[in-house]
């Protein structure tokens, strides 16, 4: 996919997070889209941190592996690229 389709694609759901709320309360959508864009979030608010320390409090935090909070970021920074 271009990149500039995919860096839309994050922004066209950072626009539509309430709405995904809703969805993901009424067990339209699964609740994963709404916890990644929040760990995506927490993830860029911390840059005095090194990466593999951010990915560490990320997952004690979320209470996931930490390659799992990696996979995640790198996902979505691929989508925002």
């Amino acid at each position: 996919m271009h990149k500039r389709k995919m860096a839309n694609r994050y922004e066209q759901l950072k626009k539509e997070e309430g709405s995904i709320k809703r969805l993901v309360k009424l067990g339209v959508i699964d609740y994963t889209v709404q916890r990644n864009i929040m760990i995506f979030e927490e993830f860029k608010k911390n840059p005095e941190l090194c990466a593999e320390c951010r990915y560490e409090v990320l997952a004690y935090q979320h209470k996931l592996s930490s390659d799992t909070i990696k996979k995640i970021v790198l996902e979505l920074k691929r989508e925002c690229a």
